[in-house]
């Protein structure tokens, strides 16, 4: 399973290359790394309107900071609020250099895949070539993907099943919020199974579009048709609304609406889990990287 390396790959786009600027000068950046691109490319052909193509693009970003000061939320609000109508999505992630150090010395097969394979995109302290990357212990990989899974998917069956029962019982609102919750299990198993990664954000549309990277099919279940996006606003608006709002409530129809579209994450995230735990256990150690 040797993975793709993008270090030399053309990302020449003007709107990302704003942004890597418009970040270098805003925050204490010592690296920008993207680690991953999607795109997606719609062309019209007609006898009654001008043929034209519109590309879409989502690039990932590893943004390494100089402080220790959490500053992932900041960078990628500033990120949503100045590009959000444009053809371009940003996902960020970002951690400390002494964090990201630490973790490579530490056999982090996220941050050490990253740095050698990504594309430097920014840098305050020359190439990231000139580290010196300690060997991965290959062997670890799969125990800790089956160990991250039984417990994450665990923990979201749990959700799911406590929101089941409180459909059940007509809490409708309080089966919302735990469905958002469920989804953030969903989420995390996912990355850590892929990419033996821990999300710092907990923020549900952050998470599903990093999981985009992996798949956009898992996001497309709340995506694309009026009526499901619909209920994901709902289901996001919950995190806060359930707990702080007296008068909230949910339409039983919705929750249960909502019920089956998770159900259904939840079933495709043990699909591909378990699809590439048996992807690890089919290859040799030396092909593992």
């Amino acid at each position: 399973m040797k993975n793709e390396t993008i270090s030399d790959a053309p990302i020449n786009d003007v709107l990302l290359n704003k942004v890597v600027i418009a970040l270098s000068q805003s925050f204490p950046v010592r690296y920008i790394i993207c680690w991953g691109m999607t795109t997606e490319c719609h062309e019209l052909i007609s006898c009654f309107a001008n043929g034209h193509k519109l590309t879409q693009k989502h690039f990932f970003l590893l943004i390494i900071t100089n402080e220790k000061t959490p500053l992932e939320q900041e960078i990628q609000e500033q990120v949503d609020q100045q590009y959000q109508n444009q053809q371009i999505a940003i996902t960020v992630i970002s951690h400390d250099w002494a964090y990201v150090n630490d973790a490579i010395i530490n056999n982090s097969r996220f941050f050490t895949t990253i740095c050698r394979c990504g594309c430097l995109l920014y840098s305050s302290d020359g190439p990231l070539r000139q580290i010196d990357y300690p060997a991965l212990d290959n062997s670890e990989i799969l125990p800790t993907a089956e160990q991250h899974f039984n417990h994450r998917y665990h923990m979201a069956e749990g959700f799911l099943l406590a929101a089941e029962h409180s459909l059940d019982g007509g809490y409708h609102k309080h089966a919302v919020f735990l469905l958002q919750q469920c989804i953030k299990q969903a989420c995390f198993t996912l990355n850590k199974v892929f990419l033996d990664y821990q999300p710092g954000l907990h923020n549900i549309v952050w998470m599903l579009d990093l999981c985009c990277v992996l798949s956009k099919t898992p996001k497309a279940i709340f995506t694309g048709k009026t009526e499901s996006e619909r209920l994901f606003d709902l289901m996001q608006s919950s995190d806060t609304d359930v707990r702080w709002k007296d008068d909230y409530q949910v339409q039983s129809t919705d929750a249960e609406d909502l019920y089956e579209l998770v159900h259904e994450f939840v079933g495709l995230t043990e699909a591909f889990c378990k699809e590439k735990i048996e992807d690890y256990r089919t290859l040799t150690g030396s092909e593992l990287r």
